[in-house]
């Protein structure tokens, strides 16, 4: 696995990058398909809290985070979507990710919304929580009826932290 991750780079994203999250997204077969302009204004103006995963061998993207900070809680970053290519789950890319861009922005707390039957986001999150000993809770985050005109599962509410990074001294 350690293998496979030496073998990306990760970096911010950038106004172009923004075709490419939205084709990773409606390739990913379970993160809901927004509009290509909200992949590329996550690229353009919320790039500092956003976060792209690429083979260094060729530059290809295999992952994304969007997220940005809480305006009330800048110390909470709110991790809007995970995508990971299919060829590249199962090792360690999203986790790596997660713990890339939170070291970066040095924040104490995630939070994310996740429907009850996303079995692979609640899991990809419980990890996290534990790989960082920390706290996850699921609080009720967005109804059913707080969608319209679409069957939308209702989005529950985890927050991951406080997150305390250990700092090793020399």
């Amino acid at each position: 696995m350690s293998s496979y991750l030496g073998s990306l780079r990760f970096r911010s994203p950038t106004t172009e990058d923004g075709k490419r999250m939205w084709r990773l997204a409606a390739n990913s077969g379970r993160l809901d398909l927004n509009s290509p302009y909200a992949y590329v204004m996550m690229g353009k103006w919320l790039s500092d809290t956003c976060l792209i995963a690429e083979r260094k061998e060729d530059g290809r993207e295999v992952g994304f985070i969007t997220g940005f900070r809480m305006p009330a809680d800048p110390q909470t970053l709110f991790i809007w979507q995970v995508a990971v290519d299919a060829s590249c789950r199962g090792r360690g890319v999203a986790l790596a990710m997660l713990n890339e861009l939170t070291a970066e922005l040095d924040v104490r707390y995630v939070e994310t919304t996740i429907s009850p039957g996303n079995s692979a986001s609640r899991r990809l999150f419980q990890k996290w929580a534990d790989s960082l000993r920390t706290a996850l809770t699921v609080t009720e985050g967005f109804r059913e009826d707080h969608f319209p005109g679409m069957d939308h599962e209702r989005e529950e509410l985890f927050r991951i932290g406080p997150i305390v990074r250990d700092l090793e001294s020399d």
